[in-house]
């Protein structure tokens, strides 16, 4: 395929040209890597991304985190450490969103750059709200009431008002609107390509989500596709500002996500299986639906202590184990503490259980009995992150990226480290490893030097 204008800029890269240029970092949240490499996908519709993974380098898959949802990924992206150290292991706490950047423990890589003397513009990017920043707007995505209000307080003095004035102010909605993703997409990308036009940023983080918000409804359906159609189009909107600005043959395009989806056709009850399993005779006079803090994630559930919660339950939930694996086999695994938190999710949790493909975990009604239930075909993720289908995306493209193809598996703290690596920022707090070695452009004296 013949390079467009666009991309052909992209590839004007001399093999000595590693001088600190500039990075774009843009998230397509729930865009998993398994889309570049088969069905089902939606790919057909990016042209942008193709041309990007095509002319630079794509991983096999970005190994997530536990549980694979948006905040506790994006965390991990931003930080190069895992849920149990950088602290956000949810996406919220009963309806809110940890919108702030206080909710992440340690050094992120907008800190690292900062430090590095580097210029950060973050529009649209999970807990941002009081992040250090050169131009902020920070992500808001309130379930019950129009942001637009909020984000203009949050962002830096002026700003919103100032883009809105320039491209038009944003029609936001609640995020739990079926249609709410459209317009604060078409917010982030005309936001961020008016900042890269004004400001030239040495570093850009942006995130887009409308497509994660129509694969829940129907995975890989034409609604979907439609969804990442517009964000390709809104990714060639921001590539065209860096053009504009005159940046973009010194800018190095990074397109990352937080997992990938799964279809899911039934939903397991979890108390109705714990009862068959004999909760009853192991824990009589403690009702299953009482008995613990639940938090669900979609394709995983973890069980914390409630207040009923004895000394020897450790001991009893071990009898519990086989039969609810017995009961289950080949729709959830058992995983216990030890195991979540080397996934890096769920601590201090009793145990975890993790849905296989096909199926999806729900609380129910404490009165339901029915341990299967059908789902119709909806679309889920945070499933534990061994699922290949959860493996995030992870492409470098542009300024200083040679054209390597597929590249190994990497985990996701090793995304951070290898982003700060093209800004000339480090970040020795990460437990992720910088991975550019794959890709970078080799400097004319490194090839001489091999031969």
């Amino acid at each position: 395929m013949r390079p467009t204008p666009l991309f052909a800029a992209l590839l004007l890269v001399s093999s000595t040209a590693m001088a600190q240029g500039h990075v774009a970092v843009i998230s397509v949240d729930g865009l998993g890597a398994r889309e570049l490499f088969g069905a089902p996908s939606c790919m057909s519709s990016a042209p942008t991304i193709r041309a990007l993974a095509e002319r630079g380098a794509t991983s096999h898959g970005v190994r997530g985190v536990l549980p694979a949802i948006t905040y506790p990924a994006h965390a991990t992206i931003s930080t190069g450490t895992l849920p149990t150290r950088h602290g956000v292991h949810d996406n919220g706490l009963r309806g809110v969103w940890f919108k702030d950047r206080s909710a992440i423990k340690g050094t992120t890589l907008w800190d690292a750059a900062r430090t590095a003397g580097r210029s950060v513009a973050i529009v649209t990017w999970p807990s941002t709200y009081g992040a250090s920043a050169d131009w902020l707007v920070p992500e808001d995505l309130d379930n019950f009431a129009v942001p637009t209000e909020a984000l203009r307080a949050g962002s830096t003095p002026g700003l919103f008002d100032a883009l809105a004035g320039a491209v038009g102010a944003p029609a936001l909605m609640p995020f739990t609107h079926p249609e709410a993703g459209t317009p604060l997409d078409a917010m982030t990308a005309r936001f961020a390509a008016e900042v890269v036009r004004r400001h030239k940023p040495a570093l850009l983080l942006a995130h887009f989500l409308d497509y994660d918000h129509r694969m829940h409804a129907s995975p890989w359906s034409a609604e979907a596709c439609a969804a990442l159609a517009r964000t390709d189009a809104w990714i060639a909107h921001i590539l065209a500002a860096y053009r504009a600005a005159g940046i973009l043959e010194r800018t190095t395009v990074f397109i990352v996500s937080d997992h990938g989806f799964l279809e899911v056709k039934r939903r397991v009850s979890l108390f109705p299986l714990l009862r068959a399993a004999g909760w009853d005779r192991l824990f009589p006079g403690v009702e299953a639906s009482h008995a613990f803090d639940l938090k669900l994630a979609g394709g995983s559930a973890a069980f914390y202590p409630g207040p009923r919660h004895g000394a020897d339950w450790p001991r009893r939930l071990e009898a519990l184990r086989p039969r609810v694996e017995r009961i289950a086999g080949g729709a959830l695994r058992w995983i216990t503490p030890e195991r979540a938190r080397s996934m890096g999710g769920f601590p201090g949790a009793l145990f975890v259980l993790c849905a296989e493909p096909g199926y999806a975990v729900s609380a129910g009604p404490p009165t339901q009995t029915d341990i299967w239930v059908g789902a119709g075909t909806r679309g889920a993720h945070g499933y534990c992150p061994d699922e290949p289908a959860m493996n995030g995306l992870f492409i470098a493209s542009g300024h200083g990226v040679r054209r390597a193809g597929a590249i190994r598996r990497m985990s996701m703290t090793d995304v951070g480290p290898t982003i700060a690596s093209f800004l000339g920022a480090s970040m020795p707090a990460a437990t992720g490893s910088d991975r550019s070695g794959a890709f970078r452009v080799r400097s004319s004296r490194a090839r001489d030097a091999g031969r």
